[in-house]
């Protein structure tokens, strides 16, 4: 019922939801030099720099099975999703005091219209990609139709966290400073620049607690092959979901009081 009432307010406020997110993306970009640009050259500077670091480590220990640059790029494109989201998303409130205080809407619209700007920067991000599996001459699979639903999983699980924090960020400053810690933390036990393969046995259970993990291995399943074991990542489906409601239910709780904490 929760989610379903979100939705709603989302349908009824959809015009100012598009509103904030075509004026965050305008005030972005508007005074650089090569505006939305910076959405392709984000992603190529970590192709780039995670290729000329790790490309030969890692095909020296066997990890992996494809051209390092398709295998990093499908990662680092979604990282920098996750990561944009949970940034943006996770400081939306504390960032729009003056919108919460002269306006009535419902405060959720406010991290959703940041995600929005995240999904543009992605979408545009993704004609690199094809690019190098142009390049390196991958077939088109039927899988590629399911990838649509790892990056669902990605934007469901940084929008959840990013409630959270949204809501934290008001009341507590603390959680301003810890986010970019956070997400900076965060690359290191996910599989973005390197193969999950590579994982010491007795600790590789723990990627499949891992959303991310899912999203990023599920992500390049349906480009490139491999294998992925939908069982054994069901427990990070479960936490993307718990994640989803415990969000949800935190951020309608303190929905009401956020002004009083301004």
């Amino acid at each position: 019922m929760l989610a379903s009432a979100y939705v709603a307010k989302l349908v009824l406020f959809k015009r100012l939801t598009f509103k904030l997110a075509h004026r965050d993306l305008k005030v972005q970009y508007s005074q650089s030099m090569i505006g939305i640009s910076w959405a392709l050259i984000q992603p190529l500077t970590g192709l780039v720099l995670y290729t000329f670091l790790f490309d030969t480590v890692i095909n020296t220990m066997g990890g992996n099975t494809v051209p390092y640059p398709l295998f990093v790029y499908s990662g680092v494109m979604h990282w920098m999703l996750f990561s944009a989201i949970v940034g943006r998303a996770g400081t939306a409130l504390s960032a729009n005091i003056n919108i919460l205080k002269n306006w009535s809407f419902p405060r959720i619209i406010l991290p959703v219209s940041k995600t929005l700007v995240c999904l543009v920067e992605f979408a545009i991000s993704l004609p690199i990609l094809f690019g190098i599996l142009w390049f390196y001459d991958f077939p088109l699979r039927w899988q590629m139709i399911l990838s649509p639903l790892f990056v669902a999983m990605n934007i469901l699980c940084a929008l959840s966290i990013a409630l959270w924090l949204s809501a934290l960020t008001v009341r507590y400053r603390d959680f301003y400073h810890i986010i970019p810690y956070l997400v900076g933390f965060g690359i290191f036990v996910t599989p973005v620049f390197f193969p999950s393969t590579l994982i010491p046995e007795k600790y590789a259970f723990l990627t499949f607690f891992n959303p991310m993990s899912c999203a990023i291995e599920g992500f390049r399943w349906c480009l490139h092959g491999g294998t992925f074991d939908f069982i054994r990542y069901a427990p990070s489906i479960l936490i993307t979901l718990f994640l989803s409601i415990s969000g949800l239910v935190f951020f309608k709780r303190q929905e009401l009081n956020i002004v009083d904490f301004i």
